[in-house]
């Protein structure tokens, strides 16, 4: 029997602000040094409450990131990583990674318990109820090949890889990518210690460069589309 008190509502109905965090750039150790503002890396997310962190930043670390004050009572949400699509409870006010869905809830609306359970249950629902499947590695350093030999495992045998600087300069140095399209947008950032597009290696003879094959052209309003194979893989 049904519960007519009871109403379906979508999370951002039931959320005062749906948000990720960020990293301080590990580089600058005055971000991190002596730092008191609890910051949750995904990892430490196992549907659990958390009430510490295993990394503190300092206040300066966190205006010169995208990390941001999360409430308590707050559900996390793990997007990616070892964790992903496991869930957390704030008992604490702390700042997170980029890889955290961070529910502000609406305590009005929704009690945030509830929640955290609900969005729980969500994993084995989909696992075992519309067949997707979670991959996870046990590590946040990781080859592109061990996601490809993952993916082969469970029968998938093309893949669209999307990513930034990390994740494209691991599968160009992996030789792994058999084509794809490069986007040359039509903002000019800085000078060099702007961030590159690959990075991570570099070869000593122009006859040992990559080599694109098949160049096609998009236009993509103000923005250009280098569309490509490679030679071999």
């Amino acid at each position: 029997m049904e519960n007519s008190n009871w109403v379906e509502l979508p999370i951002k109905d039931v959320a005062v602000k749906l948000t990720s965090g960020g990293t301080p750039s590990t580089k600058k150790s005055e971000y991190y040094e002596n730092g008191d503002i609890p910051w949750l890396n995904t990892k430490e997310v196992d549907y659990n409450r958390i009430t510490s962190t295993e990394k503190y930043i300092t206040e300066e670390g966190l205006k010169n990131s995208s990390a941001k004050w999360i409430e308590e009572n707050s559900v996390i949400v793990a997007m990616y990583g070892a964790t992903a699509a496991k869930t957390a409870i704030t008992k604490i006010p702390l700042t997170t990674n980029q890889a955290c869905c961070n529910i502000i809830v609406n305590h009005e609306v929704c009690d945030y318990e509830f929640l955290f359970y609900n969005i729980s249950n969500k994993y084995s629902e989909l696992e075992n109820g519309f067949g997707i499947k979670f991959i996870t590695l046990p590590d946040y350093e990781f080859s592109v090949s061990d996601i490809l030999r993952e993916l082969g495992r469970a029968k998938i045998d093309s893949v669209l890889l999307e990513g930034g600087e990390k994740m494209i300069s691991k599968a160009f140095s992996e030789k792994l990518i058999d084509g794809g399209e490069i986007f040359i947008s039509d903002k000019i950032l800085g000078d060099s210690s702007g961030k590159s597009f690959i990075s991570g290696f570099s070869t000593e003879k122009i006859s040992d460069s990559i080599i694109l094959r098949n160049i096609k052209y998009n236009l993509y309003g103000n923005n250009i589309g280098v569309e490509f194979e490679l030679q071999e893989v």
